[in-house]
């Protein structure tokens, strides 16, 4: 049991809330897929590496809500006994970033030799062709204790 006694009076339960940093965003760096540690790269112009990350909306802000409620409908629309398609694949995980595109606020990644400011309107890109960067967010987005403001 998790028992709060450093400071009684500092104590308040609703510390806990997400709400606010769910719709302004948290920083989730980008880890690398085999050994979990972040990703950084320093260029010849860069002073000292930069990390890869994404700003992400948490999963109490409306936008989250209604793109995760657009993919839960997506399978119940189909039902139990449905068998996907390649091209029914392949659309789906266009569909899931164009969904988590919707909730990046910022970001910033390394790509074809130069450093690229992600926003929502490019961040489906990089979120469609690596599917280690899309998971991640999925699960930083899914995790309240990344949104908790205190």
């Amino acid at each position: 049991m998790n028992t709060e006694t450093t400071n009684a009076s500092a104590f308040d339960v609703m510390n806990f809330s997400t709400t606010e940093k769910s719709n302004v965003g948290a920083v989730m760096p980008f880890l690398h897929p085999s050994d979990g540690t972040p990703l950084e790269h320093q260029t010849e112009n860069d002073s000292e590496p930069r990390a890869l990350h994404l700003v992400l909306m948490g999963a109490s802000s409306g936008e989250a809500q209604r793109v995760f409620k657009q993919l839960n409908n997506r399978t119940k629309r189909r039902g139990e006994k449905y068998v996907p398609s390649n091209d029914d694949i392949e659309a789906d995980r266009l569909a899931d970033a164009k969904g988590i595109a919707r909730l990046v606020v910022g970001g910033l990644m390394f790509s074809d030799g130069k450093w690229v400011d992600l926003n929502k309107d490019n961040a489906q890109d990089y979120l469609f062709a690596i599917d280690p960067l899309r998971a991640q967010a999925v699960k930083f987005i899914l995790d309240a204790g990344n949104f908790i403001a205190s």
